[in-house]
């Protein structure tokens, strides 16, 4: 296990360009925000302690924030994987902002790659080049809520250059974010036309409730009874917010799965 003051000196060098592969400006701003939110605004952010831990519970709401804008299957991954880190009901606090950060890289890679893919097939005319005429119908496909006004100093920055190829088209859709998300979730009040899925989802929970929580009694204590309660959890979140139905349905099917899983692997043959 590598010392926690190692650990922390080799992602901050990171940050700094001084050794390792570097972070972007945004990676630290995860790396705060996710502090921020574990320690709960206490000081110091960071004490000088050896294998600091934290609730793992706590962890996977704060990576549910972080990640709160992310797709949903994004964010189902990055939780189910953020297990493999914890020790039972503990995560090592070092380890986990490590982790919410190369998680944020790999989503930040694969949605410039996205963005690659879309400059391509967007230039009608196939001259590496991308005029207004087909930028604006390319965001009309994936960012409809960009104002008119966004949307031609995006592309002034980009002519700024002699040619707007692909390159030049991710570094400003980057400085602009344009295709990632923010940090914490979108302040929304609740769709009343959800009110009959989420009903539905509520007398389905109900069927089993009771037997998942009698699991977790006699399972206490152990790694998959942590990890299945740490799920029920995020469901009874999710249906008490009823704000995304299709995330809480989601939710509400890895619980079933992990239940499952765990009965059998503990019923005698």
């Amino acid at each position: 296990n590598t010392p926690f003051r190692w650990q922390r000196v080799h992602v901050f060098g990171r940050f700094l360009n001084l050794g390792g592969q570097p972070l972007p400006l945004e990676a630290f701003t995860i790396y705060l925000s996710a502090l921020v939110k574990l320690q709960n605004g206490q000081f110091p952010l960071l004490p000088p302690i050896d294998n600091l831990s934290i609730e793992a519970a706590r962890g996977l709401k704060v990576i549910e924030y972080i990640f709160a804008q992310a797709p949903s299957v994004v964010r189902s991954k990055v939780l189910v994987e953020a297990d493999h880190i914890s020790s039972g009901k503990y995560i090592d606090l070092d380890k986990l902002l490590a982790f919410i950060v190369e998680q944020w890289k790999e989503e930040a890679g694969r949605a410039e790659e996205r963005l690659r893919a879309l400059f391509v097939a967007s230039d009608s005319d196939g001259d590496g080049n991308l005029d207004f005429g087909e930028f604006t119908g390319m965001v009309s496909h994936v960012a409809g809520s960009k104002r008119q006004r966004e949307l031609l100093r995006m592309y002034g920055e980009m002519t700024l250059n002699k040619t707007v190829d692909c390159n030049t088209f991710v570094r400003v859709c980057r400085k602009f974010r344009f295709f990632t998300f923010e940090v914490g979730p979108i302040k929304r009040t609740a769709d009343p036309a959800c009110k009959p899925v989420f009903d539905l989802l509520t007398q389905e929970w109900a069927k089993v409730e009771q037997v998942v929580t009698e699991l977790l009694v006699v399972l206490d204590g152990m790694a998959a009874a942590n990890r299945l309660q740490q799920l029920v959890v995020i469901l009874r979140r999710k249906m008490s917010e009823r704000m995304d139905p299709e995330e809480a349905w989601h939710m509400y099917r890895i619980v079933i799965h992990d239940f499952v899983s765990v009965l059998r692997s503990h019923t005698p043959a």
